[in-house]
């Protein structure tokens, strides 16, 4: 039967997995599901579940996912400072429920990344923690030349796409009622038209709104959000403040500090950054790499595991503090 004929479910059976262990070739996954309406390649995912197509059409699956209207609405970003819950720079990585794909514009960089202008009156999306369900990817859907499917850290994400042309990320799952932790109770602004706190997501907008590098976060409370700006600036992380003087913080010299409330946050190294060094939230790392030619920096599960990293790093000569403002030609 000419695969022009094949109804959904007749696709479905043909590219299941189960059925068809060895991957189909694009060219075999395209000619198979080229003549499917939005309507059928939407049965199409209802009937395999994105677990089984991850596995089978990496590439369509962005088409499999707006098709499907998996996207969800943004949403104001969440308070605290663990990987899931802090608000991206919006200088790389496009995260929207656009039917479109926004690409990244280019940046050299292998840190975490950052996210486009807002394109809506509506607070950007933040990543929802979901629990896994068997047709829906918990975390992200990227497509980048490394990989094109689910990943399921935002670091990870950020790391596959960053820096890279025709570059996106999207979330790859629905929130769940009552699975997201409680809204900002106040927002600082480090890097935009105006650095500040301030209690409401619509003040907040029209600050970091038309600017090619913008960093901000959620907090608790006022209280708290003006704990980490000021940190952030003793620190030179902030648009308003000076440069950092010292080059380097080791592992040794790490402490606590309004920026890494979380005790359950990831540790980051960052081997190429303003200030390179160990720290504990993605906050930190964001402040120390977004904007910075050719930065370099990393994530893990324990301070053991960081401090052995920075440390094996400085060994090989690999860490080095960029200013922000350092011309990519001297990198």
């Amino acid at each position: 039967m000419p695969s022009n004929d094949l109804t959904a479910a007749e696709v479905a059976a043909l590219i299941d997995p189960a059925n068809h262990p060895t991957p189909l070739s694009a060219q075999e996954l395209e000619d198979l599901t080229a003549h499917l309406s939005d309507q059928e390649v939407q049965e199409v995912v209802q009937q395999l579940g994105l677990g089984a197509l991850a596995q089978q059409l990496p590439p369509i699956v962005n088409k499999l996912l707006r098709a499907a209207h998996l996207l969800t609405v943004a949403s104001p970003p969440e308070y605290d400072d663990d990987v899931d819950s802090i608000i991206r720079h919006l200088d790389v990585v496009s995260i929207s429920s656009d039917e479109e794909e926004t690409p990244v514009p280019a940046a050299p960089s292998l840190g975490p990344s950052s996210s486009t202008q807002p394109t809506s009156s509506a607070p950007p999306a933040t990543p929802a923690r979901t629990r896994p369900t068997s047709s829906l990817p918990s975390g992200y859907i990227v497509r980048s030349p490394q990989k094109v499917g689910p990943v399921l850290t935002w670091f990870e994400a950020g790391s596959l796409t960053l820096g890279m042309r025709a570059a996106s990320v999207r979330r790859g799952a629905k929130k769940h009622p009552g699975s997201h932790k409680p809204r900002s109770g106040a927002y600082a602004v480090f890097f935009g038209g105006e650095v500040g706190v301030f209690e409401h997501w619509s003040d907040v907008q029209p600050r970091i709104t038309g600017h090619g590098l913008a960093i901000y976060s959620g907090f608790k409370n006022v209280t708290a959000a003006e704990a980490a700006l000021q940190y952030a600036r003793s620190q030179g992380w902030t648009s308003d403040s000076s440069p950092p003087t010292s080059d380097t913080r080791t592992h040794s010299t790490y402490t606590d500090n309004p920026l890494n409330s979380d005790p359950n946050s990831r540790w980051y190294v960052v081997c190429r950054g303003v200030r390179p060094g160990v720290y504990h939230s993605y906050l930190e790392c964001s402040l120390n790499t977004s904007g910075v030619p050719g930065n370099l920096c990393n994530a893990f599960d324990t301070q053991a595991e960081a401090e052995q990293a920075f440390t094996q790093a400085e060994e090989q000569r690999l860490v080095r503090a960029i200013p922000r403002s350092a011309p990519a030609h001297l990198i």
